[in-house]
């Protein structure tokens, strides 16, 4: 086979990886991106009661932004569950304020989340699809609602932003 019978055979290769490159840029162009992230490690694995974590993230208009992240137990951690509230005070002066409820051990006090060796991770869905009307710094505050005052066995709260 000549030269010439081969220009065709490599110009189609040649398009089919162009085509294949264009497809993968775009779909990891659609992908989430992480915005903020943040890990809190707690001291002597504590999250002492009126200990609350204050987080000022930088927002823009009409952008969405989704708020995740994983919480860090260890065994001494004896609870059920934990509360706390998710308050987000937005540039425009709105509030979105929640209380919630995260599992940390089933009904017969078994540990839930993933198994690591420093403890167990539970990830969390705090707040989804939060759209941004007005740039600035976002507020975030997470209180803990515990009737106890030392909360052994928390060892570290982990926020990620991302914008959708």
């Amino acid at each position: 086979m000549g030269m010439n019978a081969m220009i065709p055979i490599i110009l189609k290769q040649i398009n089919r990886y162009i085509s294949f490159l264009v497809v993968l840029i775009s779909l990891v162009s659609c992908q989430p991106s992480t915005h903020f992230e943040e890990t809190v490690e707690f001291d002597h694995n504590n999250w002492v009661k009126f200990n609350d974590l204050n987080f000022n993230i930088p927002v823009e208009a009409g952008k969405t932004y989704s708020f995740n992240g994983s919480i860090t137990v260890d065994s001494t951690y004896t609870r059920r569950k934990l509360e706390m509230g998710f308050y987000l005070y937005l540039p425009d002066d709105a509030q979105r304020l929640e209380d919630k409820t995260i599992r940390i051990r089933d009904f017969e006090y078994q540990p839930l989340g993933h198994k690591t060796d420093k403890g167990y991770v539970l990830k969390q869905n705090f707040k989804q699809k939060l759209r941004i009307n007005e740039s600035g710094i976002l507020k975030l505050k997470m209180v803990l609602h515990s009737s106890h005052l030392n909360n052994y066995g928390i060892k570290k709260l982990k926020i990620i932003v991302i914008e959708d």
